[in-house]
Protein backbone atom coordinates (compact mmCIF):
# COMPACT_ATOMS: atom_id res chain seq x y z
CA UNK A 1 0.00 0.00 0.00
CA UNK A 2 2.96 2.48 0.91
CA UNK A 3 4.66 1.67 -2.60
CA UNK A 4 1.73 2.31 -4.56
CA UNK A 5 1.19 5.68 -2.49
CA UNK A 6 4.65 6.63 -3.12
CA UNK A 7 4.09 5.77 -6.91
CA UNK A 8 0.48 7.89 -7.02
CA UNK A 9 2.27 10.87 -5.48
CA UNK A 10 4.90 10.75 -7.89
CA UNK A 11 2.62 10.89 -10.60
CA UNK A 12 0.45 13.78 -9.05
CA UNK A 13 3.50 15.91 -9.35
CA UNK A 14 4.37 14.98 -12.90
CA UNK A 15 1.21 15.46 -14.49
CA UNK A 16 -1.11 18.08 -13.74
CA UNK A 17 -4.43 17.25 -15.67
CA UNK A 18 -8.18 16.52 -14.57
CA UNK A 19 -6.96 12.95 -14.53
CA UNK A 20 -4.33 13.03 -11.68
CA UNK A 21 -6.61 15.13 -9.71
CA UNK A 22 -9.64 13.07 -9.83
CA UNK A 23 -7.88 9.49 -10.06
CA UNK A 24 -5.07 10.31 -7.66
CA UNK A 25 -5.35 13.38 -5.73
CA UNK A 26 -8.62 11.84 -4.35
CA UNK A 27 -7.33 9.43 -2.18
CA UNK A 28 -3.30 9.58 -2.76
CA UNK A 29 -2.54 11.60 0.18
CA UNK A 30 -5.15 10.40 2.84
CA UNK A 31 -4.08 6.82 2.20
CA UNK A 32 -1.10 7.31 4.13
CA UNK A 33 -3.10 9.00 7.04
CA UNK A 34 -5.70 6.32 7.06
CA UNK A 35 -2.45 3.74 7.17
CA UNK A 36 -1.04 5.69 10.30
CA UNK A 37 -4.48 4.82 11.98
CA UNK A 38 -4.89 1.55 10.57
CA UNK A 39 -1.50 0.94 12.02
CA UNK A 40 -1.62 3.04 15.51
CA UNK A 41 -0.19 2.11 18.46
CA UNK A 42 -2.71 2.18 21.35
CA UNK A 43 -1.59 4.19 24.77
CA UNK A 44 1.97 4.74 23.63
CA UNK A 45 3.41 7.41 25.78
CA UNK A 46 3.19 10.81 24.30
CA UNK A 47 7.31 11.47 24.62
CA UNK A 48 7.93 7.91 22.36
CA UNK A 49 5.63 9.21 19.80
CA UNK A 50 7.66 12.25 20.00
CA UNK A 51 10.83 10.35 19.56
CA UNK A 52 9.71 7.81 17.07
CA UNK A 53 8.39 10.37 14.92
CA UNK A 54 11.33 12.63 15.55
CA UNK A 55 13.58 10.06 13.80
CA UNK A 56 11.01 8.52 11.16
CA UNK A 57 10.00 12.28 10.09
CA UNK A 58 11.64 15.14 10.92
CA UNK A 59 15.26 14.17 10.87
CA UNK A 60 15.17 12.98 6.88
CA UNK A 61 12.69 16.24 6.50
CA UNK A 62 15.78 18.32 7.68
CA UNK A 63 18.26 16.75 6.16
CA UNK A 64 16.79 16.57 2.99
CA UNK A 65 15.83 20.13 3.70
CA UNK A 66 19.64 21.10 3.70
CA UNK A 67 20.73 18.98 1.10
CA UNK A 68 18.26 20.43 -1.53
CA UNK A 69 18.62 23.84 -0.71
CA UNK A 70 22.10 24.46 -0.79
CA UNK A 71 22.15 24.19 -4.57
CA UNK A 72 18.61 25.53 -5.03
CA UNK A 73 19.37 28.96 -3.19
CA UNK A 74 22.60 29.16 -4.77
CA UNK A 75 21.33 28.40 -8.26
CA UNK A 76 18.16 31.40 -7.09
CA UNK A 77 20.89 33.56 -6.31
CA UNK A 78 23.42 33.61 -9.12
CA UNK A 79 21.33 32.58 -11.79
CA UNK A 80 18.11 34.71 -11.17
CA UNK A 81 19.60 36.80 -8.94
CA UNK A 82 17.16 36.41 -5.80
CA UNK A 83 17.73 37.88 -2.58
CA UNK A 84 18.27 34.92 -0.69
CA UNK A 85 17.08 35.72 2.65
CA UNK A 86 13.03 35.74 1.86
CA UNK A 87 13.72 32.24 0.13
CA UNK A 88 15.30 31.15 3.35
CA UNK A 89 12.21 32.04 5.61
CA UNK A 90 10.03 30.54 2.62
CA UNK A 91 11.89 27.38 3.10
CA UNK A 92 12.06 27.28 6.83
CA UNK A 93 8.18 28.30 7.33
CA UNK A 94 7.49 25.49 5.03
CA UNK A 95 3.93 23.80 4.73
CA UNK A 96 1.53 25.21 1.43
CA UNK A 97 3.80 27.77 -0.16
CA UNK A 98 6.44 25.22 -1.24
CA UNK A 99 6.54 24.18 -4.71
CA UNK A 100 9.57 22.30 -6.54
CA UNK A 101 11.53 21.12 -5.22
CA UNK A 102 9.57 20.93 -1.84
CA UNK A 103 6.27 19.27 -3.53
CA UNK A 104 5.84 16.82 -0.87
CA UNK A 105 7.36 18.83 2.44
CA UNK A 106 4.35 19.35 3.69
CA UNK A 107 2.81 16.38 3.87
CA UNK A 108 5.91 15.11 6.04
CA UNK A 109 5.10 17.80 9.04
CA UNK A 110 1.28 17.55 8.36
CA UNK A 111 1.90 13.95 9.85
CA UNK A 112 4.35 14.36 11.95
CA UNK A 113 1.58 17.13 13.80
CA UNK A 114 -1.17 14.84 13.07
CA UNK A 115 0.80 11.88 15.23
CA UNK A 116 1.39 13.98 18.04
CA UNK A 117 -1.65 15.89 18.63
CA UNK A 118 -3.77 12.56 18.16
CA UNK A 119 -1.17 11.28 20.45
CA UNK A 120 -1.32 14.43 23.35
CA UNK A 121 -5.06 14.12 23.35
CA UNK A 122 -4.90 10.15 24.26
CA UNK A 123 -6.29 11.37 28.14
CA UNK A 124 -9.28 12.64 26.93
CA UNK A 125 -12.52 10.48 26.03
CA UNK A 126 -12.51 9.23 22.59
CA UNK A 127 -15.10 11.42 21.03
CA UNK A 128 -12.56 14.68 22.07
CA UNK A 129 -10.30 14.21 19.05
CA UNK A 130 -13.15 13.19 16.86
CA UNK A 131 -14.65 16.82 17.54
CA UNK A 132 -11.31 18.35 17.31
CA UNK A 133 -10.49 17.24 13.87
CA UNK A 134 -14.03 17.41 12.87
CA UNK A 135 -13.74 21.15 13.77
CA UNK A 136 -10.75 21.67 11.38
CA UNK A 137 -12.41 20.49 8.69
CA UNK A 138 -15.01 22.79 9.00
CA UNK A 139 -12.51 25.58 9.08
CA UNK A 140 -11.15 24.53 6.02
CA UNK A 141 -14.65 24.42 4.18
CA UNK A 142 -15.32 27.78 5.64
CA UNK A 143 -11.82 29.13 4.62
CA UNK A 144 -9.35 26.85 3.61
CA UNK A 145 -6.70 29.72 3.32
CA UNK A 146 -6.65 30.16 7.18
CA UNK A 147 -5.79 26.78 7.61
CA UNK A 148 -2.87 26.89 4.77
CA UNK A 149 -1.14 29.36 5.88
CA UNK A 150 0.20 28.11 8.99
CA UNK A 151 3.92 27.09 9.16
CA UNK A 152 4.63 23.81 8.59
CA UNK A 153 1.34 22.52 7.24
CA UNK A 154 -0.02 22.92 11.54
CA UNK A 155 -3.52 23.56 9.71
CA UNK A 156 -3.67 21.22 7.88
CA UNK A 157 -2.54 18.61 10.74
CA UNK A 158 -6.01 19.13 12.80
CA UNK A 159 -8.38 18.05 9.76
CA UNK A 160 -5.99 15.53 8.99
CA UNK A 161 -6.12 13.77 12.15
CA UNK A 162 -9.66 12.71 10.98
CA UNK A 163 -8.11 10.01 8.49
CA UNK A 164 -6.25 8.72 11.30
CA UNK A 165 -8.98 8.16 13.23
CA UNK A 166 -10.93 6.70 10.31
CA UNK A 167 -7.86 4.28 9.85
CA UNK A 168 -7.74 3.22 13.56
CA UNK A 169 -12.23 2.89 13.83
CA UNK A 170 -11.29 0.62 10.33
CA UNK A 171 -8.89 -2.04 11.94
CA UNK A 172 -10.85 -2.19 15.21
CA UNK A 173 -14.05 -3.19 12.76
CA UNK A 174 -11.59 -5.35 10.18
CA UNK A 175 -11.83 -8.56 11.84
CA UNK A 176 -15.19 -8.85 12.12
CA UNK A 177 -15.49 -8.65 8.25
CA UNK A 178 -16.81 -11.92 6.39
CA UNK A 179 -16.46 -11.09 3.17
CA UNK A 180 -13.50 -8.84 2.73
CA UNK A 181 -12.57 -8.60 -0.83
CA UNK A 182 -16.40 -8.20 -2.37
CA UNK A 183 -16.67 -5.61 0.67
CA UNK A 184 -13.22 -3.51 -0.83
CA UNK A 185 -14.28 -4.06 -4.74
CA UNK A 186 -17.60 -2.71 -3.73
CA UNK A 187 -15.78 0.29 -1.93
CA UNK A 188 -13.77 0.79 -4.50
CA UNK A 189 -16.76 1.14 -7.01
CA UNK A 190 -19.08 3.13 -5.24
CA UNK A 191 -16.39 5.64 -4.96
CA UNK A 192 -15.47 5.68 -8.77
CA UNK A 193 -19.31 6.15 -9.35
CA UNK A 194 -19.31 9.35 -7.37
CA UNK A 195 -16.35 10.83 -8.41
CA UNK A 196 -16.93 10.11 -11.98
CA UNK A 197 -20.22 11.39 -11.91
CA UNK A 198 -19.03 14.57 -10.21
CA UNK A 199 -20.42 14.05 -6.45
CA UNK A 200 -16.91 13.85 -5.11
CA UNK A 201 -14.44 16.68 -6.04
CA UNK A 202 -11.21 15.63 -5.80
CA UNK A 203 -8.86 16.74 -2.51
CA UNK A 204 -6.15 18.93 -2.52
CA UNK A 205 -4.86 18.75 1.35
CA UNK A 206 -1.67 20.63 0.41
CA UNK A 207 -4.03 23.71 -0.03
CA UNK A 208 -6.93 22.56 2.68
CA UNK A 209 -9.21 21.68 -0.01
CA UNK A 210 -10.93 18.72 1.47
CA UNK A 211 -13.48 18.53 -1.79
CA UNK A 212 -17.01 17.95 -1.72
CA UNK A 213 -18.09 18.63 2.14
CA UNK A 214 -18.31 15.18 3.96
CA UNK A 215 -18.51 13.44 0.89
CA UNK A 216 -14.86 13.29 -0.47
CA UNK A 217 -13.46 12.65 3.11
CA UNK A 218 -15.72 9.96 2.76
CA UNK A 219 -14.87 8.71 -0.42
CA UNK A 220 -11.05 9.15 0.19
CA UNK A 221 -11.43 6.91 3.41
CA UNK A 222 -13.52 4.41 1.43
CA UNK A 223 -11.14 4.08 -1.42
CA UNK A 224 -8.37 3.69 1.18
CA UNK A 225 -10.07 1.18 3.06
CA UNK A 226 -11.13 -0.98 -0.35
CA UNK A 227 -7.49 -0.86 -1.79
CA UNK A 228 -6.33 -2.06 1.77
CA UNK A 229 -9.26 -4.51 1.74
CA UNK A 230 -8.60 -5.89 -1.86
CA UNK A 231 -4.50 -5.76 -1.34
CA UNK A 232 -4.29 -8.20 1.54
CA UNK A 233 -6.39 -10.45 -0.42
CA UNK A 234 -5.11 -10.26 -4.28
CA UNK A 235 -1.37 -9.90 -2.85
CA UNK A 236 -0.24 -12.92 -1.71
CA UNK A 237 3.48 -13.29 -2.93
CA UNK A 238 6.45 -14.77 -1.25
CA UNK A 239 9.84 -15.08 -0.93
CA UNK A 240 12.25 -12.67 -2.74
CA UNK A 241 8.87 -10.76 -4.02
CA UNK A 242 8.11 -10.03 -0.62
CA UNK A 243 11.54 -9.23 0.74
CA UNK A 244 12.04 -6.91 -2.50
CA UNK A 245 8.36 -5.34 -1.45
CA UNK A 246 8.77 -4.32 1.85
CA UNK A 247 12.62 -2.94 0.92
CA UNK A 248 10.76 -0.76 -1.51
CA UNK A 249 7.89 0.78 1.17
CA UNK A 250 11.01 0.43 4.07
CA UNK A 251 13.14 3.21 1.56
CA UNK A 252 10.15 5.38 -0.09
CA UNK A 253 9.80 8.18 2.44
CA UNK A 254 13.22 9.39 0.46
CA UNK A 255 11.17 9.24 -2.69
CA UNK A 256 8.22 11.24 -1.48
CA UNK A 257 10.86 13.83 -0.06
CA UNK A 258 13.29 13.88 -3.58
CA UNK A 259 10.95 13.32 -6.45
CA UNK A 260 10.31 16.94 -6.78
CA UNK A 261 14.10 17.67 -6.66
CA UNK A 262 14.74 15.32 -9.71
CA UNK A 263 11.24 16.93 -11.60
CA UNK A 264 12.25 20.98 -10.86
CA UNK A 265 16.18 19.55 -12.59
CA UNK A 266 14.67 18.37 -15.11
CA UNK A 267 12.16 21.06 -16.28
CA UNK A 268 9.15 18.80 -16.32
CA UNK A 269 6.09 20.89 -17.63
CA UNK A 270 2.25 20.39 -16.39
CA UNK A 271 1.67 18.04 -19.44
CA UNK A 272 4.78 15.92 -17.58
CA UNK A 273 6.22 12.62 -19.45
CA UNK A 274 6.35 9.14 -18.99
CA UNK A 275 10.71 9.90 -19.19
CA UNK A 276 10.25 12.08 -16.32
CA UNK A 277 7.60 10.07 -14.44
CA UNK A 278 10.19 6.95 -14.74
CA UNK A 279 13.42 8.63 -13.96
CA UNK A 280 11.67 10.53 -10.90
CA UNK A 281 10.81 7.31 -9.54
CA UNK A 282 13.61 4.97 -10.20
CA UNK A 283 16.43 7.01 -9.57
CA UNK A 284 15.72 8.17 -5.83
CA UNK A 285 14.20 4.83 -5.67
CA UNK A 286 17.65 3.52 -6.53
CA UNK A 287 20.00 5.49 -4.31
CA UNK A 288 17.61 5.16 -1.58
CA UNK A 289 18.12 1.44 -1.46
CA UNK A 290 21.87 2.01 -1.47
CA UNK A 291 21.44 4.51 1.31
CA UNK A 292 19.55 1.66 3.60
CA UNK A 293 23.02 -0.24 3.84
CA UNK A 294 24.73 2.97 4.85
CA UNK A 295 25.16 4.48 8.11
CA UNK A 296 22.96 7.77 6.85
CA UNK A 297 20.25 5.05 6.33
CA UNK A 298 18.91 7.41 10.12
CA UNK A 299 19.54 10.27 8.48
CA UNK A 300 18.00 10.39 4.91
CA UNK A 301 15.73 7.66 4.88
CA UNK A 302 14.64 7.66 9.01
CA UNK A 303 15.06 4.12 9.31
CA UNK A 304 17.91 2.35 11.28
CA UNK A 305 21.13 1.20 9.19
CA UNK A 306 21.19 -2.53 9.34
CA UNK A 307 23.93 -3.01 12.20
CA UNK A 308 21.35 -1.42 14.47
CA UNK A 309 18.40 -2.98 12.96
CA UNK A 310 20.34 -6.65 13.77
CA UNK A 311 20.82 -5.35 17.58
CA UNK A 312 16.94 -4.03 17.77
CA UNK A 313 15.85 -7.74 16.82
CA UNK A 314 18.80 -10.01 18.49
CA UNK A 315 17.60 -12.38 20.94
CA UNK A 316 19.53 -10.31 23.67
CA UNK A 317 18.14 -7.18 22.79
CA UNK A 318 14.66 -8.75 22.51
CA UNK A 319 15.17 -10.40 26.40
CA UNK A 320 15.91 -7.00 28.06
CA UNK A 321 12.46 -5.81 26.82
Amino acid sequence: MRVLGIVAIVAGHVWDNQFTREGIYTWHVPLFFFLTGYLWAARRPLQTEVGKRTRTLLVPYMCWLVVISVPYIGLSVFKDSKDPWPLVLEILWGGSNLGRPYSAFWFVTALFFAALFLRSLQRLPAWASWVIALGGLAICYANSSVASAFPLSVGIAVPAMLFVLLGSAFRAIRPRMRYPLSTGIALLGLSTVLVLFGWSAPLDMKQADFGTPIVSVVVATAISAGLLLVAERTITWTGHAAAWTIKLAATGFMVVLTHAAVLWLLRTPPTGSWLDFGLALTVPWLAAILVSFTGLSAYLLGVAPPKARHRLTSPRTSDAR
